[in-house]
């Protein structure tokens, strides 16, 4: 019986040790895993063609497919119109299909990225990096000049997708017709 009660308060200690540890750990590192997380959407937007310099960002997150939407108001509102920038995850052939889709306040396809995905070379990943889908000045939520790719049609509707939640949301942001 003593053996066992030692051998549980050692267990204890053992227990309390490592989570405080692992406590410590987490509070040193979760700030730099932020900032590393931050510094990779804000370099994806700067890839947009944006001149981010010209706008104050503010980002809010939301739950779905469209994680985080960042607000891109102009400094000088005489020239630049308010921009919305919409973080959207969808599923290609396979998961994880992540574009930053930029909407200005006329609803009109400002620019687009692909920030990462998981498609299979060859097919779906040359499509995404190297084919335009036609879709800036689009209007949304009109997405008739979508121009898909001969041969990678689960990548294409999946980039597709995204547009259409974009347009979806983008409606509810800027109060337009849908």
């Amino acid at each position: 019986m003593k053996q066992g009660l030692t051998s549980g308060l050692v267990l204890l200690i053992l227990g309390i040790i490592c989570g405080l540890t692992l406590s410590v750990v987490n509070f040193l590192t979760a700030p730099i895993i932020m900032q590393n997380e931050q510094a990779k959407k804000y370099e994806s937007l700067n890839d947009l063609g944006i001149e981010m310099s010209q706008y104050t960002i503010t980002d809010s997150s939301l739950s779905g497919a469209i994680d985080t939407v960042y607000l891109l108001t102009p400094i000088d509102s005489q020239t630049n119109p308010i921009i919305r920038v919409y973080s959207v995850t969808t599923t290609g052939f396979s998961e994880g299909l992540n574009m930053m889709i930029a909407v200005d306040e006329n609803m009109i396809v400002v620019a687009y990225v692909t920030v990462s995905h998981q498609e299979s070379p060859g097919y779906g990943k040359d499509t995404l990096e190297t084919h335009d889908f036609n879709m800036v000045g689009a209007v949304l939520p009109d997405t008739t000049q979508f121009e898909a790719k001969a041969k990678t049609t689960v990548t294409c509707d999946a980039v597709l997708l995204c547009f259409d939640l974009v347009a979806i949301q983008a409606t509810l942001d800027f109060g337009g017709e849908n």
